[in-house]
C-alpha cells in the first residue's frame, strides 16, 4: 500500500509559457514555509512519455527511475538522487504520483519547508490528473496579455521560430480551457499585469488563497534564491531566471507595443479575441480579411499537429535517427524544418 504525503496542501504555478509562472514560483518560494520546485515536467512530459509502464513491476521501474533521475532537470532539484529512492522504497510508492511526491518532499525537506509543490507550466493541459492525485491541491494559473506572450515568446530560443500565429492559438486554446475551469475553488488566477503593478496587494491574495500568512520576504527576499535557482543553467535560461529574482519593475507590461508590428497585433488579436475579452484584455487592431483568417488558422493548426507529433513516441524515435544521421555528416534538410517547426514548447529532459 503506498504511503500518503501527509497533512499538506501542494502547491502548483502553471499558465501559458512566459505569463509569469517564474516569476510566481520565485515569490512562493520566498515564503518561509513554501518550496516550489523548478519545472521538471513530470505530468507533461516524463508520465506522458513512460505512461503505457507499470511502475509495480521492478523492470519498468528500473527504466523509469534511470531516465527520470539521470535527466538534466532533476539535477537543477540540487537533491540527492538515492535520497529520493530511499523515500520511494520505505513509502512502497511504486507508482508515477508516487515517484512526484517523494521528489518533492526531498525538495522542500532540503530547504527546510513543510509546504511542497512545483512550477511547470503546461500542467495547465493535465489538471484533471493533478486533482486526481492531490484532491486538496491549489493552483495558481498566471495569465498575461497574449501581445506580451507571443512577443516574449519570440525573443526565446523555443519560440523564435514559430510564427505569430501558431503561438496566438495556442494562448487562445490554452486560456480558454484555464477560463472554463475557473469555477473549481482550488484554482486561483493571477494576471501578471496586477502581480507587477501591486505585489503586495496580489500575494496577500495569494497567501490567503492558500492559508498561509503573507511574508514581506515574498517581495524582499527573493535575491537569497539566485545561486540555488540557478543551479545547472546556462544561456538563456539562466538569464531569463535571473530576471525574475530582480526586483519586480513594470516596464515589461507594454513592451510588446514597441515590439510587435500592427499586422502582427491584428494577427494575435484575431486568434484570441474571445478569451482576450473574458480575461479583461482590449484589442486594440484591425480585423484581418476572410481570405487571410482562414490561410492562418490553416497554418496555424498544422504547427500545432507537429509539435503534438514532435511530443509523440513516434516524434522522439524520429529525432533520435535524425541526430544519428546529422552525427554521421549526412543532411537532412526535411529533419531541420520538423526539428525547428516542432520545437515549441521544450523538451522533457
Amino acid at each position: 500500500m503506498e504511503a500518503e504525503y501527509g497533512n499538506v496542501s501542494p502547491v502548483f504555478v502553471v499558465g501559458i509559457v512566459r505569463s509569469g509562472t517564474t516569476l510566481m514560483s520565485s515569490m512562493l518560494s520566498a515564503h518561509p514555509a513554501i518550496a516550489i520546485a523548478p519545472d521538471i515536467n513530470y505530468i507533461y512530459g516524463w508520465v506522458q512519455r513512460y505512461r503505457r509502464l507499470q511502475l509495480l513491476q521492478p523492470a519498468d521501474f528500473e527504466r523509469f527511475w534511470k531516465g527520470f533521475s539521470g535527466a538534466k532537470r532533476f539535477g537543477y532539484l540540487g537533491i540527492d538522487a538515492d535520497a529520493v529512492r530511499q523515500r520511494i522504497e520505505a513509502n512502497q510508492r511504486y507508482s508515477f504520483r508516487g515517484v512526484y511526491i517523494s521528489t518533492l518532499e526531498t525538495f522542500a525537506e532540503s530547504l527546510r519547508k513543510r509546504r511542497w509543490g512545483e512550477k511547470t507550466p503546461h500542467t495547465a493541459d493535465h489538471l484533471e490528473t493533478l486533482f486526481s492525485w492531490f484532491p486538496d491541491a491549489r493552483v495558481i494559473y498566471m495569465l498575461r496579455d497574449p501581445r506580451a506572450v507571443v512577443s516574449s515568446l519570440r525573443k526565446t530560443p523555443m519560440g523564435a521560430e514559430i510564427s505569430v500565429h501558431a503561438h496566438a492559438l495556442s494562448w487562445a486554446d490554452g486560456v480558454g480551457r484555464a477560463l472554463a475551469a475557473e469555477a473549481d475553488p482550488r484554482i486561483l488566477r493571477v494576471r501578471y499585469e496586477a502581480l507587477v503593478h501591486e505585489p503586495t496587494e496580489v500575494l496577500e491574495h495569494v497567501c490567503r488563497f492558500l492559508g498561509e500568512v503573507y511574508s514581506p520576504d515574498m517581495l524582499h527576499g527573493r535575491h537569497v534564491l539566485l545561486t540555488s535557482t540557478l543551479r545547472g543553467r546556462q544561456g538563456w535560461e539562466k538569464e531569463h531566471i535571473s530576471a525574475a529574482l530582480r526586483p519586480v519593475h513594470e516596464l515589461s507590461v507594454e513592451k510588446w507595443k514597441n515590439e510587435l508590428e500592427p499586422v502582427e497585433v491584428d494577427v494575435i488579436e484575431h486568434f484570441c479575441r474571445c478569451a482576450m475579452q473574458q480575461a479583461g484584455y482590449s484589442p486594440v487592431g484591425n480585423p484581418l480579411p476572410v481570405g487571410r483568417q482562414a490561410r492562418l488558422f490553416v497554418e496555424a493548426r498544422a504547427v500545432q499537429l507537429s509539435q503534438r507529433v514532435r511530443q509523440s513516441s513516434a516524434g522522439r524515435i524520429c529525432r533520435r535517427i535524425l541526430r544519428n544521421l546529422k552525427t554521421a555528416g549526412v543532411q537532412v534538410s526535411a529533419g531541420r524544418w520538423f526539428t525547428k517547426i516542432g520545437r515549441y514548447p521544450e523538451d522533457t529532459s
